[in-house]
């Protein structure tokens, strides 16, 4: 039996979505979701056992129907034109308004089916009031009070605090970010950790005995607050490989090849031609959101290097207008026998990018 911890970031969330997909393809037995910030109200959309409703709203979420919009000119809440407005809000009102977001959670959270979830759900907040982090799991919850400690779980820095009773709250992740103690403490020793690169206080926690399974977005597609609906898909569907790359479905160091073909490719291939064949890849902008085999990576960045070749012809004296088109110069001479002065070219301009033009000779001869 699993835990989850979904770790805080605003917009960044979306990334939790593809992740979630990812585990309920695993089939993997998941006895308690906890999260902080988004991460709460992820985890509470998912315990309740509603994913599609959830990424539906993700696919088509805007600024709008998460913040007060009123008093700004920029639907980009985090614009230069939206400054002044941002800072006369914070004087003035003491935040930005949440109340769409709160408005979007009443529609959408059943307090009722949540809690006959057979998966517990956990949230963590701050109090402002008493200085100190709040963990409550849904049992914890007074009853029609599910939705109040959602908001004070995520309002965000810049947002207006939440008074429940005679206490204020802040955002959780003032707190802990990614509350992995939350299910240590239940006593969960298998514990799969989403981390959506969201600013807030990381406590780390991994006594012994306790399996972690980290997935983390190193590379945040989206800002906190920036949701741009086509950055939010392609956040979903990197938290969707990322994950499935942790649970060893993917061989590659950058981008998700197929396990299956990626060990047949490794009889075949060295890992450095593999590895090469990314960082090729990466050179010419191949997306990094699909799935791969080798063949058909290769193809994608072949591909790419076909594009630059006729602008690529010339002496090296010729001006060069990007990277990728010194890249496939580089290529070109090297597959032309251009020897030491190839070599030398390359690890002066590439640096280290020397076995991928390899790579894309070897694979155009191939081809």
């Amino acid at each position: 039996m699993y835990g989850v911890v979904l770790a805080g970031g605003g917009a960044r969330g979306a990334y939790e979505v593809g992740a979630w997909r990812a585990i309920s393809e695993q089939d993997i037995k998941i006895g308690a979701v906890c999260g902080t910030s988004i991460g709460s109200i992820n985890a509470a959309v998912f315990a309740q056992g509603d994913y599609e409703k959830c990424e539906q709203i993700w696919r088509s979420v805007t600024t709008a129907d998460v913040v007060d919009m009123t008093a700004f000119s920029d639907e980009k809440l985090m614009s230069v034109k939206n400054i002044g407005a941002f800072l006369d809000e914070m004087r003035k009102n003491k935040g930005i308004s949440l109340d769409p977001l709160e408005k979007m959670l009443r529609e959408i959270i059943n307090e009722d089916k949540l809690l006959l979830s057979p998966i517990d759900f956990g949230l963590v907040t701050y109090s402002l009031t008493d200085s100190c982090i709040v963990e409550l799991f849904k049992a914890d919850i007074p009853k029609g009070m599910l939705v109040d400690y959602l908001m004070a779980s995520s309002c965000l820095p810049g947002t207006k605090a939440r008074i429940i009773g005679d206490k204020t709250f802040l955002d959780g992740g003032m707190g802990d970010n990614k509350p992995v103690s939350m299910l240590v403490k239940k006593g969960y020793k298998d514990i799969i950790s989403i981390d959506v690169g969201g600013v807030g206080v990381i406590r780390p926690y991994a006594p012994d005995g306790v399996n972690i399974i980290d997935v983390k977005c190193t590379a945040p597609i989206v800002g906190v607050l920036d949701f741009d609906s086509k950055l939010i898909c392609d956040t979903i569907d990197a938290g969707y490989l990322d994950t499935k790359r942790a649970f060893g479905k993917f061989g590659g160091k950058i981008y998700p090849l197929r396990i299956s073909d990626y060990l047949r490719a490794r009889r075949k291939y060295s890992e450095e031609l593999i590895d090469g064949l990314e960082r090729a890849a990466e050179i010419y902008g191949v997306d990094k959101l699909k799935e791969y085999t080798v063949a058909s990576l290769a193809r994608a960045t072949l591909g790419e290097y076909r594009k630059l070749y006729p602008e690529s012809e010339g002496e090296w004296t010729d001006k060069l207008t990007s990277p990728q088109l010194v890249f496939t110069k580089v290529c070109r001479t090297l597959s032309e026998g251009g020897g030491e002065k190839t070599a030398k070219i390359a690890s002066t301009v590439l640096k280290r990018y020397a076995s991928a033009a390899n790579a894309v000779c070897y694979f155009m001869r191939k081809s």
